[in-house]
């Protein structure tokens, strides 16, 4: 078992993009996940895919478990805690193109335990550790799949950053720079 890695959540329905976020271009012709993805090897050499095991063919991808095959990103989350890959993990959304390396290393060393997460932001990205699994579980068995109301992450330790704009996240078309 790696003591780090990274998942990029990655394969959702993306019903508002209308596409998989992960292969939408940006304007350089580059994905999503291609930004992201640069970003996350600068801070750790184990990457893996949160998503079904055709999602990016270049990286290991790790599908939901059954029963929870497609309840969003809780069920990644609980398929990558429960992969036994890593010991604990920085899960990071695929539709954040922004995100910088700096972050996510700051993340990665932060000297809290169970999660971190970024002050202001949603609950992703965010840094768990595999302990955390039951709690991930219990609510996907409760059907409360928001990621946001795990008591791990409402009581997760924030990391302030300089720059909010690179905790975007792209969910629709319109959101695309031009």
């Amino acid at each position: 078992m790696h003591p780090f890695a990274i998942a990029l959540l990655a394969g959702g329905r993306s019903s508002r993009m209308g596409e998989p976020k992960h292969a939408v271009r940006m304007p350089d012709g580059r994905t999503m996940s291609d930004h992201v993805l640069d970003q996350c090897v600068r801070v750790c050499d184990t990457i893996v895919v949160a998503g079904p095991h055709d999602t990016l063919q270049q990286h290991t991808c790790i599908p939901d478990n059954t029963p929870w095959t497609g309840h969003g990103p809780l069920a990644g989350v609980e398929a990558v805690l429960a992969s036994g890959i890593a010991a604990r993990w920085l899960i990071v959304p695929c539709d954040m193109p922004w995100l910088t390396a700096d972050v996510l290393q700051s993340m990665r060393h932060h000297d809290a335990t169970g999660v971190v997460c970024i002050d202001k932001a949603g609950p992703l990205p965010m840094r768990i550790d595999t302990a955390m699994i039951g709690e991930v579980r219990s609510a996907l068995e409760r059907e409360q799949l928001a990621l946001r109301s795990l008591p791990c992450v409402v009581h997760a330790h924030r990391l302030a950053i300089c720059d909010e704009s690179i905790i975007r996240d792209i969910d629709r078309p319109d959101q695309l720079p031009q």
